[in-house]
């Protein structure tokens, strides 16, 4: 029973209800009662977009999802731009809220800055405002209880007393302390004044826990305004962490798998209430227009990367609306193609970016700014003009992806925007921030060390940079054209994910760049479906993947007879996809390394290639490798994706197909099976216009096309891997005359009427909604009979209620699992459950 006929039901039922009570006078009516229908409207006006809707009359990546999605969304917010004390109690809601999936700090706590301003500049920040020490103290106990660094600084009595600029035109003379290393044993107090910089990240520390296992996550960064009265980026940026957290929060419930028979009462119990949870969440975000589809791919991003979020570089300029920080402009303030070493790091804008680059190696950033509407690259520094990058293949490909992306708003006579370097295309800057991150660890002719004296100095060795820290792909994006736009033009959340949304606007489309960056900074594959079943799971958040656990997450029966397996599996991360294929082998014929973690080891990956490239004799193992291996594009590229899925993969990517003989396998035999893919080997190719005449130099572009590409920075590594690999999927061969199941369900499935098709649904949607209004207008008939002839609807109410209740039990009481029987048909096992 789908959705929409279940709802239609109840308004039956209500309608019954209504009879009822209106016969027994409880319920007093007017005129009104019968007219407000504000959801009907709602959805027919979701239902009846225009033609110009059609997603056969565009190509853009999540087009052809579109007009289904957006039938399912209830709940429509419009945007608004955060001010400066509403951005400081929202990041603190999804720290207090997902503690697994984000850490909140301070570039003043983790690394000892000053804070900007004085006392009546942000007020909210500062330690010794109650309401702020409140929540400081909240989550300073809860990331100590979990063994992570809390606020030890900033809630360390006698901050008060600490050195801050007085205005805005003061420079303290305190020295900064000896130390500004997030390991400090014995932290220096903190300004009570002042304007904080908060830096959210947002990283699976269950899956990934640190140091080793979150080593080799890809890492990419979110400036929202390094320009005070630039005023977009930085709800883009908040708005964007809001629909990661929410989606991988609710995808990673509930955790593990159900409970076996023998279990305790209290893991059942915990495991139901879960499950409850789960049910509601997936619910609360289809009806916020995040389909399950979104949600997966929202959760994979969340599990497979780290991001780290500035909202407010120049948290003073935001909070008093003003460009600059204290006079002094931070995007002239890096150290990159200057001429004064003085005239540098003047600013803790800068500093605090400074401070966070010198802890990562990020391969992909984006810098938000505002007055004008451009997506632009390297160069922008003097010294290039009429240059391209060493990156400049990668570096045009990406800006693209992020333009189509991003889209244009039509109604509001605002097109895509503009892309080129930003030499070309806005203008030559030097200290920017943009080239420095590009550049500043191997064009270092154009560095110079800091050493200001604003702020009590800065130690100058903190603008020496070794070789890693500093290749970034790192983007500037011109939000609008108006540096604060009117709120008509901010959009809505309506179908936030697709660019030709009616509800676009500068968020939404500032939310899509953001994931796809999100998206695009490591390649990936993923099983998708088996004998046309498609899995439940993707990449679960807060869940290990590695030492085998696939084996009980994603794994299938499949029946001796039937001779073979179809296997189809997609590919992201990217934009041209080289090559793509299976590999599989007995899980029990494996070395323990091959642990089913993504990406996999280094030795399984060693031998992996070597299977790809056919030199696996050596070992005392056999891949088998269904021919051939495949071609095609990702859903970012700019003619489409390829193979065309025809709406059949949940992230609107391609799908590949191959077939597995079982001939050589026994029942009882469990087959893992990786699927890999190499993307954008192109990159490595360069015009003839380049300057310096270098190959690339970035980390996003040597991560995929250059093998012996290795750098370690901190915490972090990246190694370059020409080939990406799936989490594995088992196939367990099932005997003969049993059905095709997914044995790793952690949700109870009802009908999806999958056989029927994607248009069969839409159409079936259609219909409910239709059915729907008929049965609203049948239901104002109704009333009006009842008032006119109140003694007949006694009678009338209780056997609509009847008949409902009867019908809503049938529904509710049930639940299915998958499988495929021998005519091909999904086959659904019932078992009782609760609703």
């Amino acid at each position: 029973m789908t959705h929409k006929v279940k709802q239609a039901v109840s308004r039956m039922g209500l309608i019954g209800i209504t009879a009822l009570l209106m016969s027994s006078h409880l319920v007093p009516t007017n005129g009104d009662t019968r007219t407000q229908t504000p959801r009907r409207f709602t959805l027919q006006k979701a239902l009846r977009p225009s033609p110009d809707d059609s997603p056969r009359k565009t190509t853009t990546p999540d087009a052809a999802n579109r007009v289904r999605r957006a039938r399912k969304q209830k709940n429509i917010s419009s945007y608004a731009i955060y001010n400066a004390s509403a951005i400081h109690r929202t990041l603190f809601d999804m720290a207090e809220t997902y503690p697994d999936l984000v850490t909140l700090t301070s570039a003043q706590e983790l690394y000892g800055l000053p804070a900007a301003g004085g006392d009546k500049d942000c007020p909210f920040d500062h330690p010794n405002d109650a309401n702020n020490r409140r929540r400081l103290e909240k989550l300073h106990n809860l990331y100590t209880a979990r063994g992570e660094r809390g606020f030890p600084r900033t809630l360390q009595k006698g901050n008060e007393t600490t050195a801050a600029p007085e205005t805005g035109n003061e420079t303290p003379t305190t020295p900064r302390p000896a130390s500004s290393s997030s390991s400090s044993s014995s932290p220096a107090p903190l300004p009570a004044k002042g304007c904080y910089n908060y830096i959210l990240t947002i990283e699976d520390k269950r899956a990934n826990p640190p140091p080793e296992k979150s080593r080799d996550l890809p890492e990419i960064f979110l400036s929202g305004a390094v320009h005070g009265n630039e005023r977009v980026g930085p709800t883009a940026v908040v708005e964007t962490a809001r629909q990661l957290l929410a989606a991988a929060h609710c995808e990673s419930l509930p955790h593990g798998q159900a409970p076996l028979p023998n279990d305790p009462p209290e893991r059942r119990e915990e495991w139901n209430v879960r499950l409850d949870e789960a049910k509601v969440c997936r619910e609360e975000l289809r009806d916020r227009g995040v389909d399950d589809g979104a949600r997966q791919w929202l959760a994979r991003l969340v599990a497979t990367r780290r991001i780290v979020i500035l909202p407010s570089a120049n948290a003073l300029g935001y909070f008093r609306d003003e460009r600059e920080e204290d006079g002094v402009d931070p995007n002239r303030d890096f150290p990159y193609d200057l001429k004064d070493g003085e005239q540098c790091m003047r600013t803790i804008a800068a500093r605090c970016i400074n401070e966070i680059f010198r802890d990562h190696m990020f391969q992909l950033a984006i810098t938000f700014h505002a007055g004008s509407s451009s997506v632009t690259y390297e160069w922008g520094a003097p010294t290039y003009e009429g240059e391209l990058s060493p990156d400049d293949e990668a570096l045009k490909q990406l800006v693209n992806g992020y333009v189509r992306y991003g889209g244009a708003f039509p109604l509001m006579n605002i097109k895509q925007y503009d892309m080129g370097t930003m030499n070309d295309v806005v203008y030559s800057v030097r200290g920017g921030m943009e080239d420095w991150a590009y550049a500043g660890s191997w064009d270092k002719d154009r560095v110079r060390p800091c050493h200001p004296d604003t702020y009590g100095g800065y130690d100058e060795s903190k603008t020496i940079y070794d070789d890693a820290s500093l290749r970034v792909v790192n983007t500037l994006v011109e939000a609008s054209n108006i540096k604060t736009p009117p709120h008509e033009q901010l959009g809505t959340d309506e179908d936030v994910f697709n660019p030709d949304s009616s509800g676009t606007g500068h968020i939404p489309r500032n939310i899509r760049l953001s994931l796809l960056m999100a998206d695009i900074v490591q390649p990936y594959a993923s099983v998708r479906y088996v004998n046309g079943l498609q899995l439940e799971d993707d990449i679960v958040p807060l869940r290990e993947n590695a030492n085998r656990l696939c084996k009980q997450t994603r794994v299938l029966s499949v029946p001796k007879d039937d001779g073979k397996v179809t296997i189809e599996w997609t590919v992201g991360g990217g934009f041209n996809i080289d090559k793509s294929g299976l590999l599989l082998a007995k899980w029990d014929e494996l070395p323990e390394y091959f642990d089913g973690a993504s990406p996999p080891t280094q030795k399984a990956y060693r031998n992996l290639i070597k299977a790809i490239n056919g030199n696996d004799k050596d070992y005392d193992f056999d891949f088998f490798i269904p021919p051939p291996s495949k071609e095609g594009r990702t859903r970012w590229h700019k003619n489409g994706l390829y193979p065309d899925a025809k709406n059949k993969d949940p992230y609107g990517g391609p799908i590949f197909t191959a077939e597995v003989p079982l001939k050589s396998y026994q029942v009882g035999d469990e087959i893992a099976v990786y699927a890999y893919a190499k993307l954008d080997s192109y990159w490595k190719t360069q015009p003839d216009s380049i300057s310096p005449d270098v190959p690339p130099q970035t980390h996003f572009v040597n991560a995929r096309t250059n093998s012996s590409w290795s750098y370690d920075h901190g915490n972090q590594t990246i190694n370059g891997r020409l080939f990406y690999f799936s989490v594995p999927v088992t196939i367990v061969v099932g005997p003969e005359g049993s059905q095709l199941e997914e044995l790793s369900e952690r949700l109870p499935v009802r009908p999806k009427w999958e056989n029927l098709g994607e248009e069969v649904i839409d159409g079936l949607e259609v219909v409910g909604e239709e059915v729907i209004d008929g049965l609203e207008v049948v239901g104002e008939e109704v009333i009006e009979e009842v008032e006119d002839h109140p003694g007949m609807t006694i009678f009338m109410g209780v056997g609509i209620g009847f008949v409902v209740l009867i019908a809503m039990y049938g529904i509710g009481r049930t639940t299915m699992r998958r499988r495929i029987g021998k005519d091909g048909n999904i086959e659904l096992k019932t078992t009782r459950t609760i609703n």
